[in-house]
């Protein structure tokens, strides 16, 4: 994706958020019953979120946003996102994530983002791009990573596989392993 005056604005101020602070508490959220743990230690496949609390106070929530059916990210609690959908923390993945960043500075956030337009009451498009990320992935000073992509893919054997970016798809959580994932044309979605 091309970037623009107004993407650059919209992601200089999560970058600024994230670059420089610390993770003082993370939690994983799931709204349906079972979620996918391809290596229990540090690569699973959540329907949800997750919401960061920084250092300074700031929180973040990354995860799937019931009012425009896509994944979203935003300053504030995932209760805005998720609105009235039960969520429930998996706790074993938010304390493996937890105890591996807590504590431990953010260097660098990059982001991979897609962008869509609303439609006005007369069903035509309004001119505002509003911009979906696709994935983020923070670097910490000990060359720490989390790699956080809203995808499909598919399960082979027990292994996760094809992945690609989808704004409506899952969330990839990835501790420590960068996986590769393919951005789709529209006419391969």
């Amino acid at each position: 994706m091309e970037y623009t005056v107004e993407l650059k604005a919209w992601e200089d101020q999560f970058f600024d958020a994230f670059v420089n602070n610390k993770i003082s508490n993370i939690s994983f959220l799931q709204v349906n019953p079972k979620y996918f743990a391809f290596d229990a230690d540090r690569v699973w496949v959540l329907d949800g979120g997750v919401e960061f609390t920084m250092a300074d106070g700031q929180k973040i929530s990354y995860g799937w946003n019931k009012e425009v059916e896509l994944m979203d990210l935003q300053f504030g609690s995932p209760d805005q996102l998720l609105g009235s959908l039960d969520f429930y923390e998996i706790e074993d993945v938010t304390e493996k994530v937890k105890s591996a960043l807590a504590g431990i500075t953010i260097v660098d956030a990059a982001f991979e983002w897609n962008w869509y337009q609303m439609l006005n009451e007369d069903f035509e498009l309004e001119e505002e791009l509003h911009y979906a990320p696709l994935g983020l992935t923070l670097t910490f000073e000990d060359d720490q990573t989390l790699q956080l992509a809203a995808i499909k893919f598919k399960v082979n054997g027990q292994t996760l596989a094809n992945a690609s970016y989808l704004p409506e798809g899952d969330l990839l959580v990835s501790l420590n392993e960068v996986i590769p994932i393919t951005l789709l044309e529209d006419d391969e979605e």
